[in-house]
């Protein structure tokens, strides 16, 4: 199986940069519980570079999620806080797949070739789609 998920994370306006390596270099590597499905000694959800595109490399077909790729990456995703960027009182938690909006609590099964938005909208703003 290997599909690629794009992801994006905007904080107040400005860009977070996906770092590269995720699943591959121990420092980015948190959550060990997928190991099992993973390929040339990788976790089965990873990055290569910084542009945000998730690789889906894994020896079973099975579904994959957000979540769990947060949770490799040690990071996550809730009311309170999206990848280590606390929510203030009166802002809005946004998640956008393939521009809809879907509830910050939901998970996200990966599928190729999907844009995936994470986003704490700068001022205040309620949550709006962003291509």
């Amino acid at each position: 199986m290997h599909i690629h998920p794009q992801l994006s994370i905007l904080i107040r306006g400005a860009s977070e940069t996906l770092p590269a390596n995720i699943g591959i270099n121990q420092n980015l590597w948190t959550d060990r519980s997928l190991d099992q499905y993973g390929v040339n000694g990788f976790s089965p959800l990873l990055t290569r570079d910084s542009s945000g595109t998730i690789h889906v490399e894994s020896n079973t077909v099975r579904d994959f999620t957000l979540h769990e790729f947060l949770g490799i990456w040690g990071e996550s995703m809730d009311s309170g806080q999206i990848v280590s960027n606390p929510i203030q009182p009166g802002e809005s938690v946004c998640l956008f797949v393939n521009g809809q909006s879907m509830s910050p609590s939901s998970d996200v099964t990966f599928d190729n070739q999907q844009k995936i938005l994470l986003e704490i909208p700068p001022n205040f703003q309620p949550c709006s789609a962003i291509s």
